[in-house]
């Protein structure tokens, strides 16, 4: 149904109002969120894009939106500035120690200076 109007001849070469993709229309979401898939809490449900009632878990409800990323972390594909809990754990460790052993040193000098100045 193409509008033969002038006025809007450029609305059916201009990119901008052309429909995406099929292929690029879904989100591509990583495996993080791989449970919104299945888990109830993410049914589809409620309401429909009108405002009337809709059943919960409708066919194809988060997949038509959502498409989950394939795509491997451990083939180094990881984000770049990222670190994993495992790996800021023992340096976080360290630094405690590294505070606790500086802080007795200065309650070390601290008392020594004071029995010196009391002596």
């Amino acid at each position: 149904m193409a509008s033969t109007d002038p006025r809007f001849a450029r609305l059916h070469s201009d990119p901008r109002f052309k429909r995406a993709p099929k292929r690029e229309r879904k989100v591509k979401v990583d495996r993080r969120f791989a449970t919104m898939f299945t888990d109830e809490r993410f049914a589809v449900g409620g309401a429909d894009k009108y405002g009337r009632g809709a059943k919960k878990a409708q066919a194809g409800g988060l997949d038509r939106l959502y498409e989950l990323d394939e795509e491997d972390p451990a083939a180094g594909s990881a984000d770049v500035g990222q670190v994993s809990a495992e790996a800021r754990r023992p340096a976080a460790k360290a630094s405690k120690k590294k505070a606790g052993k500086a802080a007795a040193a200065a309650a070390a000098e601290a008392a020594a200076a004071a029995a010196a100045a009391a002596a």
